[in-house]
Order: structure tokens, then C-alpha cells, then sequence
């Protein structure tokens, strides 16, 4: 599970397994360059619950001050299978794109069973991580075809998302001399470098607007101000129904917190195979053998 976590989302983390001993030397550099953690026990194995607040412990003693943590506790139940098939193109089609629309967005959303709501409270997993560039160069250099950047961008933001993230149009004209889209998805590099570019939420804010270093409202605070990273996510403040639930950023974040943790459970629990329908791995990149 924890390959499949580093893989999946780029995150250093921690399984409690019955070899856990290798990882009782924990140094810094275990958890150099990490933007998120996630604390996994076995809930059929109360020991390895009570380890949780020692891991806690270990994270915030090694890791830089502005790693993100604090994140809501849910549920999640094992032995997920994995299909025998793989629906590359099909998946794809059904993931909003960086430059989609409110419209669209709720819209793809809906078809798998989520309303406005938990959209919302789901987008607001954007506050961990970096977002890459690939998917703001066009905001930035140009915005639907214009050659332009996204109006609607603030000035003083347009320039520090410039900063962080330089026009690469160059390197990315087709064979036919147009400027290439940029890709909705891609083989992750499990060793990505802290250093590749691309930009937080948490630098969205400015120094001004005090955000804390945890699972916090700052994606919904940065969408408040009109500093969006995505398109997409900017969004969000376009329609009333979904500009109101950016209130998550009203509270000490409890609100997005408890909404985030049901969501995420709904959504572990979407498309379930069961019976011989696939099949359950401890690798999740890899077929077992039969």
C-alpha cells in the first residue's frame, strides 16, 4: 500500500507491516523533499493504532515547517481489487480538465454520484502538494487560444505564478507548428524532485493572509481572493451555489474537514468489484501470478 501511495501521490509514508523494525531509525532525510503524509494502521490490530501519535511525533520532529498535516481521520476499508483491464482513456475522459468549466466540472462529478457539495469539499484536496506547470501553462501564456494570459488572474499573481512557472511554449509546438495541449495525465515519477516546478496553494496566499501548516481551508481562502492555481479551481467562484460552499474558508476548517472525510469515503466505496471480478494485490501495479 505505501508504493502505491508514493506512486499514486507523490507522498512519503509510513504502514505499520509485520517488518516495520527497518523503519525504527528514522532520520530527516527519510522525509526530505515530502509535501504530505498519510499515518495508515490496520484497524484489526489495536498495536498499531497506538503507534499513530509516535509516528506523528517522528513526522513533525524530521520534516520541514511547512509540511502539511493535520488531516482528517475516515475509514477506509482494505481489500480493494484491482481490475484486470486497464481503462487508461476512459478514466481520463471522466477527470476534469485544468481549463473545464464550473459547468463541466459538476457535470462529471454528478455522472459518478457526487453533488455540488461534495465537489467542492473534494477540490479542496488541492491544498496538498504542488500543481505542475503542465497544467497552467496555458492560463498563464495562452488563455483559450488567445495568446494571452487569463484575464482574470490578478496582476501581482499573474506575475508570481510566471516566476514559479516560465513560458515553455517552445517545447511544446506539435508537428503541425500550433501550440500542443497540455497532458491530463502522465507516468508519475516516483523519485520526482522536490525542485520541479510548479506551485501550492499554501503560495498562493500572501504573507498576509495567515493559513497555518495543515490540512486547513487556504485552497478555499486562495479561491476567496481570486488566486486560483487552475483555472478549474478558480472556477468554483463562478457559480453562487458553489461560491457559497467556499465559506469552508469561515471556520477553523472543521466544517471542510468532516464534509472531506465523508466524501473520501464515498469515493473508496465507488465502483466496487467484487465477486471474480478482478483481483486484490499487494502491488497494485503488478498482476498476481496465477
Amino acid at each position: 500500500m505505501c508504493r502505491t501511495l508514493k506512486a499514486a501521490f507523490n507522498l512519503k509514508c509510513r504502514c505499520d507491516i509485520d517488518c516495520h523494525k527497518e523503519y525504527r531509525v528514522i532520520t530527516s532525510a527519510y522525509y526530505h523533499g515530502a509535501v504530505g503524509a498519510l499515518l495508515v494502521y490496520d484497524v484489526t490490530r489495536h498495536a498499531t493504532f497506538e503507534n499513530v501519535d509516535g509516528w506523528l511525533k517522528e513526522l513533525r520532529n524530521h520534516t520541514d515547517s511547512n509540511i502539511v498535516a493535520g488531516g482528517p481521520f475516515y475509514p477506509v476499508l482494505t481489500g480493494r481489487r484491482d481490475s484486470l483491464q486497464s481503462f487508461f482513456q476512459e478514466a481520463t475522459d471522466q477527470i476534469p480538465r485544468p481549463d473545464d468549466n464550473i459547468m463541466h466540472t459538476l457535470h462529471l462529478f454528478n455522472l459518478r454520484g457526487f453533488n455540488a457539495r461534495e465537489t467542492v469539499s473534494l477540490l479542496g484536496g488541492h491544498n496538498i502538494g504542488k500543481i505542475g506547470c503542465d497544467f497552467v501553462q496555458q492560463r498563464l501564456y495562452d488563455f483559450q487560444g488567445t495568446g494571452q494570459p487569463d484575464p482574470s488572474i490578478p496582476l501581482d499573481f499573474l506575475s508570481q505564478m510566471r516566476l514559479n512557472c516560465p513560458d515553455n511554449s517552445k517545447n511544446n509546438i506539435s508537428s503541425n507548428g500550433t501550440f500542443s495541449t497540455f497532458t491530463i495525465s502522465k507516468k508519475m515519477n516516483v523519485h520526482h524532485s522536490s525542485s520541479d516546478k510548479g506551485m501550492s496553494y499554501m503560495q498562493a496566499l500572501s504573507s498576509a493572509v495567515p493559513s497555518g501548516a495543515s490540512f486547513d481551508t487556504h485552497y478555499y481562502q486562495s479561491l476567496l481572493r481570486g488566486r486560483g492555481l487552475l483555472f478549474a479551481d478558480q472556477q468554483l467562484m463562478a457559480q453562487e451555489k458553489t461560491a457559497r460552499l467556499a465559506a469552508y474558508a469561515s471556520d477553523d476548517g472543521s466544517t471542510f474537514r468532516m464534509d472531506f472525510a465523508r466524501v473520501m469515503l464515498k469515493l473508496s466505496n465507488l465502483d466496487v468489484l467484487t465477486g471474480n471480478q478482478g483481483q486484490v494485490r499487494l502491488n497494485c501495479s503488478h498482476l498476481v501470478s496465477s
